[in-house]
C-alpha cells in the first residue's frame, strides 16, 4: 500500500488529463488527508494519465535528442550537412536511455 496526500493529488490534477484525481480516489481509500492505494494500481493510473509527450521520453538520450535534433536540423539546412541523420547520434541516444532510463513509476 502507498499513501499519497490529497494535496499532492490536487496539485497533480493541473498537469494531468481530466479524470486523473477521480480515478485515484475510486481506486483507493481516503484516510484523513491521505489516500491509501495499492502500488500497482497507482502505477497503472499514473501511466494511463501521463501525457503522450512525456511517455515518448524513455531516458536521458531521448531528452537530449528532443533538444539537439532541431538544432541539428537547422545546421543541416544552413550548412548543407547531414548532422541530423548521424548514425553515431542514434547509438549514443540508445546508450544514454539504457544508462539513465526515465520511469513514470511513482517513487514513495
Amino acid at each position: 500500500m502507498v499513501k499519497v496526500s490529497l494535496q499532492h493529488i490536487d496539485k497533480c490534477k493541473a498537469t494531468r488529463p481530466d479524470g486523473y484525481a477521480e480515478a485515484l480516489l475510486a481506486a483507493g481509500t481516503v484516510n484523513g488527508d491521505t489516500l491509501s492505494i495499492d502500488h500497482d494500481k497507482l502505477e497503472e493510473i499514473v501511466r494511463k494519465f501521463t501525457p503522450e509527450r512525456i511517455k515518448s521520453v524513455k531516458g536521458l538520450g531521448d531528452l537530449i535528442h528532443k533538444v539537439a535534433n532541431p538544432i541539428a536540423k537547422a545546421i543541416d539546412s544552413v550548412a548543407g550537412t547531414n548532422v541530423q541523420g548521424c548514425g553515431g547520434c542514434a547509438k549514443r541516444r540508445e546508450s544514454l536511455n539504457k544508462l539513465m532510463p526515465f520511469s513514470t513509476t511513482v517513487k514513495t
